[in-house]
């Protein structure tokens, strides 16, 4: 089954969010983890000038409150997602390894009054 076409907008604030293989809560419990994850979303928010609004780490999947004036949303979260699992790989050692992340990211545009 084909996906869904995404649409981009620079002008648009997205809710992103991604959810771990199985609903497995391998992002809870882990201040170092944390740190890791949250220096590289720093990172790959400056390398790809994303504009973050607010974010969240749950235990089974981040939510990002973004816009991507460069349109670029797709590179970003490859970026963020691979290094995530790298992190979930090197410092959850219960995570046995294979995808951390169940399917692609879900994407919607934050309505306005506009």
């Amino acid at each position: 089954m084909g996906q869904a076409l995404r649409y981009e907008d620079p002008e648009v604030v997205y809710l992103i969010t991604i959810r771990t293989v199985g609903s497995r809560l391998w992002l809870v419990n882990n201040r170092k983890l944390t740190q890791k994850l949250l220096a590289a979303l720093a990172r790959y928010q400056e390398r790809y000038k994303v504009i973050l609004y607010g974010f969240t780490i749950q235990g089974n999947h981040p939510h990002f409150l973004a816009q991507f004036p460069l349109c670029n949303r797709a590179a970003f979260m490859q970026a963020w997602a691979s290094m995530a699992a790298k992190l979930v790989a090197k410092y959850v050692p219960e995570f046995e390894g294979g995808k951390l992340w169940a399917r692609r990211y879900s994407c919607e545009a934050v309505l306005t009054d506009d």
